[in-house]
């Protein structure tokens, strides 16, 4: 790719990786929800999906999504009990 990046430079073209940067980024994403739920999740289930791991707020202060319990264990994903969607 980074080839094919010079020569559009070269060649003043226009040159775009981003739908494949997408697709590759929800096939890790598709890895980690059927490795954590145990279950084929397909793509539109993926996409459609409401769930998120997401921090509520960016900031340093802010608290992260997974906090530990009382003895400093974080939850840990078991696959068919885990829920991803």
């Amino acid at each position: 790719e980074h080839n094919d990046l010079h020569a559009a430079i070269r060649a003043d073209a226009a040159y775009s990786e981003a739908e494949y940067g997408a697709h590759s980024t929800l096939v890790s994403i598709l890895g980690r929800m059927c490795t954590y739920s145990g279950k084929e999740i397909t793509w539109e289930q993926a996409l459609n999906s409401e769930k998120s791991i997401m921090p509520e707020e960016f900031a340093w202060d802010a608290m992260p999504p997974t906090t530990p319990n009382e003895n400093g264990e974080y939850p840990v994903p078991v696959p068919g009990v885990t829920k991803v969607l």
